[in-house]
């Protein structure tokens, strides 16, 4: 308390300094910031560009801090000492964060329970738990599983709400099941467009859903599940300015706790395949193995794999194989 008094009390010079070099590690950790969420957004010239600037930043403002500590004045050898460890303490912080990503769930208290998400560094399979704490776990949270490496997740049936941006950019997710009771996923509204431009799953490139009703409320009943299931647009190409989409399998009948598919019926309006990354993947079970889908009850002989089951006839229903692993 006493050095701010102090600082305040001395010239408007030094006053002066002191406010420019709290902005500067305002901008250095902003820059930090920026440099993160590029990296996440998988725009790797705009992250190299704000990771530079933070170690530009980085450099100029302990050099401020030794000319601070070889000046005469005892007063500013204070102030520097006081913030190069601030500096140093910090900085190794944020590296410590940014090469280390938490891989452990994290849970958030919210209205009903519980919202989940997890770090950057999950890998593999997630299997949400339907309890936490003796609470039911109700949500995803927003940017919970953003830009982690999983390949598949499970949800309970107490879910009922997927945060905007919960899996975006999770290029590795191949598969997930939205049951019934899930009552929205959430989006946000784009600056020049009417409509909401959802970011739920963008950039999840690999993905394909596999979803317990036929058509949601926020769908407005079209195929693509817009506008939920919109990931952006195609940049250029003769696809420019068409709305990028997951391959979706709708009206699938899961299992009674919801983690697994168990059979779905091939009509018109149960397969949409996409338009970015049309290649359906295979629906996952915990310690089994998807071995296609048969016309026959308790068949494990194949007639479709998880690629080709859209050449099904309409009228067709078709029974998940599973094989123990």
């Amino acid at each position: 308390m006493k050095i701010f008094i102090v600082i305040f009390s001395t010239s408007t010079k030094t006053t002066l300094t002191a406010l420019v070099f709290l902005v500067a590690i305002l901008s250095w950790f902003l820059s930090f910031w920026a440099s993160e969420r590029a990296f996440e957004s998988s725009d790797r010239g705009v992250g190299l560009f704000w990771l530079i600037f933070f170690l530009l930043g980085l450099v100029l403002l302990l050099v401020f801090c030794i000319m601070g500590l070889v000046s005469s004045r005892k007063l500013g050898k204070i102030i520097c000492s006081i913030f190069m460890a601030l500096i140093i303490g910090l900085g190794t912080c944020a590296a410590v964060v940014r090469l280390n990503p938490s891989s452990d769930l994290t849970f958030l208290a919210v209205e009903g329970g519980y919202a989940v998400g997890g770090g950057r560094g999950m890998t593999g399979v997630v299997v949400v738990p339907p309890e936490h704490n003796d609470q039911p776990v109700v949500a995803i949270q927003g940017t919970g599983f953003r830009a982690s490496t999983i390949t598949a997740i499970v949800l309970p049936r107490t879910i009922r709400v997927i945060e905007h941006q919960a899996f975006e950019n999770a290029q590795s997710l191949e598969s997930i099941v939205l049951h019934s009771g899930i009552e929205r996923v959430k989006g946000v509204q784009h600056l020049s467009h009417a409509a909401v431009n959802n970011t739920v799953f963008r950039n999840a490139i690999n993905l394909t859903i596999y979803d317990e009703m036929m058509y949601r409320e926020s769908d407005g009943g079209g195929i693509s599940h817009y506008p939920w299931n919109h990931g952006g647009w195609i940049p250029s190409g003769p696809g420019a300015s068409i709305p990028i989409t997951r391959p979706i399998i709708r009206g699938v009948i899961l299992s009674e706790d919801g983690a697994f598919v168990v059979s779905f019926m091939r009509n018109a309006g149960s397969i949409y395949r996409g338009t970015f990354n049309p290649e359906i993947s295979p629906p996952f079970r915990v310690g089994y193995v998807f071995g296609g889908w048969t016309t026959s009850v308790g068949s494990v002989v194949p007639d479709f794999t998880a690629e080709n089951v859209y050449t099904a006839p309409n009228g067709t229903k078709l029974y998940a194989i599973w094989i123990a692993s």
